[in-house]
């Protein structure tokens, strides 16, 4: 117990010391943006239910849905980008941006399809990913919209579906009050950042596991884990921003299922 304690002290400070500043800082310009002329005549719907690239499939196997976008919504720091919303201090969630033909599909349809895809009782945590940024949300553009939502919970709530007090958030959406921030995350620069937080995250996982059983101390396992990502990880100091809030994370689990 208290080993544990020790090195997860030394792991906040070590991955995560250069993140601990004020407010992010507002950008001019959106990460990415799109020209959705096309869909022009189409209508959207948008969902925070956990991490984002995960949730993007589920809808796009849907007939009427046109496209998914994945991005941000729900926070305050304007045009923010993946790192700062790995910090957890922008108040943004990761979700998504729905297209579709109301005539083949219905926003019912779409409501149904998000909470059935995800947990609306786990607050700031979908399965392995935690943080405000996987926290439940349902956004609304109009009344009706607003509506069906709170009805629909009523519903869930009602017959008990879930067991548990769904905590879902509702919150408005449009371009004045809360935008929807589109992120980009399919060029070969993204996915290999993306390979490269996976491989981080396991490493440090295993390391800190094998540590904790070996009963290193504080500096012993710093020195160690600081030799195994140069040698696993190289670069890794260059994202470590990125990363720190997911590892942190992880080590948390490791923690909680070694005291109980």
């Amino acid at each position: 117990m208290i080993m544990n304690k020790y090195i997860f002290s030394f792991f906040v400070f070590f991955l995560s010391c250069d993140i601990s500043s004020s407010k992010p800082i507002d950008n001019p310009d959106p990460v990415f943006s799109v020209n959705d002329q096309d869909y022009k005549s189409m209508n959207k719907a948008y969902f925070a239910s956990g991490c984002f690239w995960c949730v993007e499939t589920i809808y796009e196997s849907l007939d009427g849905v046109k496209e998914v976008y994945s991005g941000y919504a729900g926070g305050s720091t304007i045009n923010p980008n993946y790192y700062q919303v790995m910090s957890g201090k922008t108040g943004h969630a990761e979700a998504i941006e729905i297209i579709y033909d109301e005539n083949v599909v219905s926003f019912d349809t779409l409501l149904k399809v998000f909470f059935d895809s995800h947990n609306p009782t786990t607050p700031n945590r979908q399965g392995p990913d935690y943080g405000t940024q996987y926290r439940s949300i349902a956004f609304y553009s109009n009344e009706a919209e607003m509506k069906k939502i709170n009805n629909y919970i009523d519903f869930l709530s009602t017959t008990s579906i879930f067991g548990k007090k769904i905590i879902t958030e509702i919150e408005k959406i449009d371009k004045l009050s809360q935008k929807f921030i589109i992120e980009s995350h399919g060029d070969i620069g993204d996915r290999t950042l993306i390979h490269k937080w996976n491989l981080l995250i396991s490493t440090i996982s295993s390391a800190l596991t094998e540590y904790r059983s070996a009963r290193y101390s504080e500096s012993k396992a710093a020195q160690q884990l600081t030799l195994l990502l140069n040698e696993e990880c190289p670069g890794w100091r260059n994202d470590k921003r990125r990363m720190s809030a997911a590892a942190a994370s992880e080590y948390r689990e490791i923690t909680s299922t070694d005291e109980h």
